[in-house]
């Protein structure tokens, strides 16, 4: 079956519903499968169907609830307020964030600011917002920034298609060390995504990202209520957040579970998801 058709079968499943929070549409996909609920943030362009494999895994044990960075929310506070308020609306009561990425940092800001919504986190390949994070890590983190300032200027000027055209090799680097046929299914993935995306949304989620920076305030103490139930999945392959980041995320969350075994670099979630399935599942049913 081909991506165009998995995803075709994806959507079908799991249909975009719609809501209203604040007089702005925020539209989602939600799946009512148990007590649990994974919320998931997205990296990358901030897509859900990047989470359809995982999303579809998780569904047979728990409730799943996914979602675009959709235009109408243009800060991360705007963003994540609304994502609280609909897992009020939904009745959700006791949810689990898991983020990968930059979806890393935006769950944590959910988690900061909306305790009352949230139970534990679940976030890989990501960084953190501390606020006493040492220079080696916020140049490391300010340099993430910088990287995606550049992009947004060059989408004013270069046409989308040539953007997307200079995505694979980018992808490509983060692939060392996997057979040909799963590179050629990235590619394949990441072509099918990229295929319809306006320049809207791609500057939308460039500019989400880099409100993350008017969020970079967290201590220890915000996060307090979440002892023993973090869980930290860092593939060691992983560069895109220095060490020093890494070690600031594991310091400023209380008493974390941390898997360093993932595979797969960056991309781990997409190349590893029954591995995920797996710990996932394992940690959660060790919270009851």
């Amino acid at each position: 079956m081909s991506i165009q058709d998995e995803l075709r079968k994806f959507h079908n499943a799991y249909p975009l519903q719609r809501a209203e929070i604040e007089r702005k549409e925020f539209f989602y996909r939600y799946h009512s499968g148990g007590e649990i609920t994974i919320v998931l943030f997205t990296g990358g362009i901030g897509k859900t169907e990047l989470f359809w494999e995982l999303f579809q895994s998780l569904s047979s044990e728990y409730s799943v609830l996914a979602f675009d960075y959709q235009e109408g929310y243009a800060t991360c506070r705007e963003l994540t307020d609304a994502v609280a308020a609909l897992l009020f609306r939904l009745g959700a009561d006791r949810n689990y964030l898991f983020g990968q990425s930059y979806g890393g940092l935006m769950a944590q800001v959910l988690a900061k600011n909306h305790p009352e919504a949230v139970e534990g986190l679940i976030l890989t390949n990501t960084g953190t917002l501390a606020k006493d994070m040492d220079r080696e890590g916020k140049e490391g983190m300010e340099a993430l920034i910088r990287e995606l300032q550049q992009i947004t200027k060059v989408l004013r000027h270069v046409p989308l298609g040539l953007i997307k055209s200079a995505l694979w090799p980018m992808v490509n680097k983060k692939l060392t060390g996997y057979s040909q046929g799963l590179k050629e299914y990235v590619a394949q993935f990441v072509r099918v995504l990229m295929e319809e995306l306006p320049v809207s949304y791609v500057e939308h989620v460039c500019r989400l990202v880099l409100d993350l920076k008017n969020c970079w305030d967290h201590t220890p103490e915000d996060f307090l209520k979440y002892r023993g139930k973090v869980l930290l999945m860092l593939s060691e392959k992983d560069t895109t957040f220095n060490r020093t980041v890494k070690k600031a995320l594991e310091d400023i969350m209380p008493e974390p579970v941390i898997r360093r075994d993932i595979s797969g670099g960056h991309l781990a979630m997409l190349l590893e998801t029954e591995g995920y399935e797996r710990v996932i599942t394992a940690f959660l049913s060790e919270r009851g």
